[in-house]
């Protein structure tokens, strides 16, 4: 398995842009999936300035419904017609995030187009290659997780707390090993990932890629977040996007050689439970 970081809060090449949001090529199975977009068309930019093209995508799929993952989607359009595009369920309706003073700033997706012939939605586990998944409906599996309440979706016309049950996880099957990427993990990192694991009984972890939404948690939140994640047993973990430079810090020194860092540019790659 490959991946390529084409969007990331940092950047550390010359030639490559930042901004806050996540998009990464999985190239896995001998398929090409394009994993979130960004908020804007600052993906594209990255890869062309890699020398790598996004025609002839095998499938695109995002991680969940909120403008810093799904905003570059507009800009994807103009590069050709769309492969399969995988939503999880109730990506697309209105999501909110409500502000220190109460009011409510609008997260969702902020552009779509008339046209979704090519979208697809899924509500739980979907195998959509030969050993390539989507996990949806992620439930609450450590105590000191769980959405925080300042997420809030619109259905029919009501305000509601988002359980962001439309985040997915990309599952990579490769031999023993069972690789995990991740947008934010909203309901948590460690949730996320035992989820995960549950799916694929016998299998290793092996590489995760993930957001873990953990900037400005609490140093007991990141410590707990940690001493489960060495309790799962990662080959390797790459902390991104949305987890915070606290928390990086923290699972670096907890992890040392198997923590690696990852900004717009980096490459990993997986043969079986070997990465670099």
């Amino acid at each position: 398995m490959r991946l390529t970081v084409l969007t990331e809060n940092t950047a550390n090449r010359r030639g490559m842009l930042a901004e806050h949001g996540f998009s990464v090529l999985v190239e896995a199975c001998g398929k090409r999936i394009l994993f979130d977009t960004g908020q804007s068309d600052v993906f594209l930019k990255n890869a062309r300035a890699m020398g790598i093209s996004l025609e002839n995508l095998d499938a695109v799929a995002f991680s969940h419904g909120h403008y810093d993952h799904c905003g570059g989607l507009k800009s994807l359009i103009g590069e050709g017609p769309l492969p399969p595009v995988w939503f999880g369920k109730g990506a697309l309706e209105r999501k909110l995030c409500e502000e220190k003073d109460g009011s409510l700033r609008d997260i969702g997706i902020p552009w779509l187009p008339e046209d979704r012939a090519s979208f697809r939605e899924n509500g739980g586990l979907a195998e959509i290659f030969a050993g390539v998944f989507l996990a949806a409906g992620i439930p609450k599996l450590a105590d000191f997780e769980g959405v925080p309440p300042l997420f809030v979706r619109s259905s029919d016309g009501k305000l509601l707390h988002d359980e962001m049950q439309d985040e997915q996880l990309l599952c990579v099957v490769e031999g023993d090993r069972l690789h995990v990427v991740a947008g934010c993990c909203h309901m948590g990192a460690v949730s996320c990932l035992r989820h995960a694991v549950s799916l694929f009984p016998g299998k290793k972890l092996g590489m995760v890629l993930a957001g873990m939404h953990l900037r400005g948690a609490s140093a007991a939140r990141i410590d707990a977040t940690i001493r489960a994640i060495e309790e799962l047993d990662p080959d390797c973990l790459v902390p991104v996007h949305c987890t915070g430079i606290m928390a990086i810090a923290q699972m670096k020194l907890a992890l040392k050689d198997r923590c690696k860092l990852a900004e717009a540019g980096k490459v990993l790659e997986t043969d079986g439970g070997k990465h670099h």
